[in-house]
Order: structure tokens, then C-alpha cells, then sequence
């Protein structure tokens, strides 16, 4: 709120200093949001001596990159680095003291006091631009193959828009680096008259927490289970989860690897190439599972029609 110190947002570099100094002169941080960036800006907060409370509307961290299996593998290792986590609770009230923040009033009434509050939850793209011009938008710019709008000769690339997704065989927003110069690419191609198809991207997202690695990519936790098949390998003693989402199609939909992602890579591809995985299904989850095992069952020439 204008006028409240100590009441952050994160997007660029001057945000980060900003907090950084009052981090300093702080014994207490609230963030806002279960994202990437909350998690990170909590484990910065914690990183400099701060006791820290993340609070989410949803039922566990990173509730749109990984399930909630995985998520408690995550949430014990928050905890054992000084961080909490309130769950499917909101904030309901900025608390201030002499135009300085001095805690959060939540939605079930609980009182959590901070000197340094981070809001990192919320994001959507920025559409409003359109608007007088009449372009189709659903979350984002809806597009075509050619990243092309609703109105011809106006196009849409990166974060605000809709595109092709390859794992959910549908239209959707990708809000990735990668996935934002490859639809430029595209988009810029055909305005100047040079015809290019967008062939689509998957959603995936990458993050550390304490020294523990995890990597998502395409439909992790389908919402209706039908059609799906799912199989999964849960040691929490180990801080490993892994996870793979198969379709009906026998094509990889999605992952989850937290604590061994040696062969993220290899998965990944086998999704973006949408190649049958029956023949190798069970092996999916083994952490020698590589090329090598592809050349087994499918032999070479079989690889070669998608690499």
C-alpha cells in the first residue's frame, strides 16, 4: 500500500536492493504467494537471519508446478530452514505503525508480525491494450499457428499470449523466456511476409531449494484422473519424488523430479517429440534410465524418425 514501508513487490533490481536494506534492519518477513518467487524471496529472507512465514491461498507450495506428494517433501525442508508455511489462508490486513509495516492480520484471524512484507502471487498477463481494438483474449491474446490475433495483420508473442501447448494439446499461456523468442520468431517471420509455424512449447519450471533440485514440465496433477496414467516413486526419507504423467495416447504429458533429475533432459524429449513410450513405460522412473534404453526397445531406426 502507498505510503507503508517495508511493503515490497519483486520485478526488478531495484526491488531486490530495496529489500535487501531492509532486510538488514529487520528480525521478521511475510511473503505472500508459493510460487517460484516466493519460495525464493523466502529463502532469501531466511538466508539473512529473518524468521520467515510464506502464506498461500492453496493447499501446498508450488501448487501449479508439482503435487501435493512432492510438496511435503518441500515443506519439511522449508521448515528445517526456518521457514513456515501457512496454508489455504489469505491476508486480510496490512498492519502498520508510524507509516511502517509491522505485520498481517490473515482471513482465519492469526496475527503474524514482520518488519519486511514480499508480495509475489497474483500475476496475469497485461491484455488491456487490446481492448479498444476488439482482439479475441481468454487468459491471454488468443492466437493461431502463425502467433496471429483475432484481427489480421496484429500478432501476439511471449507472456500475454495464448498459444499452442504440446502437452495439453490445447491453447494456453507459457509465461517462459524460451517460449517468448520462439513465438517472436515466428510472429516476426510472418509479418514481414515470411510464413512460419509455431510448433508449440511445453510449461516447465526449474528451481533449488536448499541444495535439493527440482524440474517440472507439462501436466503434473491432472485434474480428472481418466485417461491418464500416472506413475510415481515416493522416498521421502531420501528427499526424492518422481513422477510421470502418461497419456491415453501412450505419449509423455508431464514430470516431476525433485531430489534426481539426471535425466530430466531425456524425458523431456521424449515428450516434445510426442514419441509412444509403451514399450518402455516401467522404466520411465529409473535413474539410469538414458538413450541407451530407447536404443534398446526401439532400435535405431525407430529413433531416427524422431531424433
Amino acid at each position: 500500500p502507498k505510503g507503508i514501508t517495508g511493503v515490497f513487490v519483486l520485478r526488478n533490481l531495484t526491488d531486490v536492493e530495496a529489500i535487501k536494506l531492509k532486510a538488514a534492519e529487520s528480525r521478521q518477513a511475510v511473503v505472500l504467494g508459493g510460487g517460484l518467487i516466493g519460495l525464493k524471496a523466502a529463502m532469501a529472507m531466511a538466508s539473512a537471519g529473518l524468521k520467515t512465514t510464506v502464506i498461500i491461498r492453496s493447499k501446498h507450495v508450488l501448487s501449479q508446478m508439482i503435487d501435493y506428494d512432492a510438496a511435503q517433501i518441500l515443506d519439511r525442508i522449508l521448515y528445517q530452514n526456518e521457514v513456515d508455511v501457512m496454508y489455504e489462508t489469505q491476508v486480510s490486513e496490512i498492519l502498520a505503525e508510524n507509516n511502517d509495516v509491522i505485520g498481517v492480520k490473515t482471513t482465519k484471524g492469526d496475527i503474524v508480525d514482520c518488519q519486511v512484507l514480499i508480495a509475489a502471487k497474483g500475476v496475469q498477463p497485461n491484455t488491456q491494450l487490446t481492448d479498444p481494438a476488439g482482439i479475441e483474449k481468454r487468459w491471454g491474446i488468443v492466437t493461431d499457428g502463425h502467433m496471429q490475433t483475432s484481427i489480421e495483420n496484429i500478432y501476439a508473442a511471449g507472456d500475454v499470449a495464448e498459444a499452442y501447448d504440446i502437452a495439453l494439446d490445447d491453447y494456453c499461456v507459457n509465461a517462459l523466456w524460451t517460449t517468448a523468442v520462439q513465438q517472436g520468431e515466428v510472429a516476426g517471420a510472418n509479418m514481414v511476409g515470411k510464413e512460419n509455424v509455431y510448433s508449440g512449447a511445453v510449461g516447465m519450471n526449474s528451481l533449488n531449494v536448499c541444495n535439493i533440485s527440482l524440474i517440472s514440465f507439462g501436466v503434473t496433477d491432472p485434474k480428472k484422473k481418466t485417461g491418464y496414467k500416472i506413475q510415481v516413486k515416493n522416498q521421502p526419507e531420501s528427499n526424492v519424488y518422481k513422477k510421470v504423467v502418461i497419456g491415453k495416447d501412450n505419449r509423455l504429458k508431464g514430470m516431476i523430479l525433485l531430489g534426481r533429475i539426471n535425466n530430466a533432459g531425456v524425458l523431456l524429449s521424449l515428450l516434445l517429440k510426442k514419441m509412444d513410450v509403451s514399450a518402455f513405460r516401467e522404466e520411465l522412473l529409473s535413474d539410469y534410465f538414458n538413450y541407451g534404453t530407447l536404443l534398446k526397445y526401439g532400435g535405431e531406426s525407430e529413433l531416427r524418425k524422431h531424433y
